[in-house]
């Protein structure tokens, strides 16, 4: 699925809205691929401005945007897109 969105503003707060169901849908599927590693996902954020994009995967190889430019793992403080992409 590909989703476009107006602003990152729209989209963090789609993503937060405890109303809405990505967020109690994104927090089961990243404590599922913690334990079950039979599959797994990919998140990709981008902002149009240099060097403001993350690919985030949960029990996946790395390919796509970590493949062609440097993967870091992340850590219990980066938590947010909004922080790790200013």
């Amino acid at each position: 699925m590909m989703q476009y969105w107006r602003d990152f503003d729209s989209l963090e707060a789609f993503a937060h809205d405890k109303h809405q169901p990505h967020l109690k849908s994104w927090r089961q599927l990243a404590a599922q691929t913690q334990s079950d590693r039979t599959f797994g996902y990919w998140h990709e954020t981008y902002k149009i401005e240099p060097d403001k994009a993350e690919a985030i995967y949960g029990s996946m190889p790395i390919f796509g945007l970590a493949a062609a430019s440097n993967h870091v793992a992340l850590t219990a403080n980066d938590n947010s897109a909004r922080g790790r992409l200013t």
